[in-house]
């Protein structure tokens, strides 16, 4: 029965434990306020993504010719 009761205080403080550090990650996220950057110009993710399909075509080109011969 003692170790029970040990175990018992021991599991308790646990709980309470992680109660506490719960409530601290709670008050953090609350108090952080992410702004997401801005970024230089609209058209940056555009010319990006114009680049990778160019990129690809080529790619695939290539590709085809390397097949074929």
């Amino acid at each position: 029965m003692a170790a029970q009761d040990e175990l018992k205080a021991v599991f308790a403080e646990l709980d309470r434990s992680t109660d506490r550090a719960l409530a601290g990650l709670a008050r953090v996220r609350s108090d952080a306020r992410l702004e997401r950057p801005q970024l230089p110009s609209p058209l940056v993710p555009m010319i990006a993504e114009g680049g990778l399909v160019l990129a690809l075509a080529a790619t695939l080109v290539h590709l085809g010719f390397s097949a074929g011969n």
